[in-house]
């Protein structure tokens, strides 16, 4: 059984991760600047609820105190993609992305052994594999002959 605070924060991070799929979809049907959050929201979003998550699971602290840490987290996530999309300033979006996984990896070290041991870091590394094929998006299309790319 889950206790309340690990229902909500994984709730939290699910929500986040089942809507990047449509919203990102949204973003790539039209890939306009306008769009761009659609995109980048919800995954930046989502990679700051997983830690919390991941600490709220070890520590287990009173759900107020998991609510307000998730609440500070998605605030985060929503402004540094705010920056990024105003000020073309990458910094707050990219520590979103790339040092929120290193916390994740870092949280996932803290754990004690749980009945799923490879859970969480099987969804990091699918993440990080994510992100790298993002990053080598045109190189993948010319490889493919244009038929994939590699946010595909």
């Amino acid at each position: 059984d889950l206790s309340d605070v690990d229902f909500f924060s994984w709730i939290v991070t699910n929500c986040w991760v089942l809507l990047s799929g449509p919203a990102s979809a949204w973003y790539h049907l039209k890939p306009v600047h306008r769009r761009l959050a659609a995109d980048r929201g919800p995954i930046a979003c989502g990679a700051n609820s997983f830690v919390v998550a991941l600490v709220a699971s070890r520590e287990q602290p009173q759900l107020w105190v998991c609510a307000a840490c998730m609440l500070a987290s998605n605030t985060f996530g929503a402004y540094a993609v705010y920056r990024f999309l105003v000020y073309r300033e990458c910094r707050l979006y990219y520590f979103s992305q790339y040092g929120v996984l290193a916390l994740g990896i870092g949280a996932i070290l803290l754990f004690p052994l749980q009945p799923c041991t490879w859970g969480a870091p099987a969804g990091i590394a699918t993440y990080i594999l994510a992100k790298i094929l993002e990053d080598t998006d045109f190189e993948i299309f010319s490889l493919t002959c244009g038929l994939v790319s590699g946010h595909t």
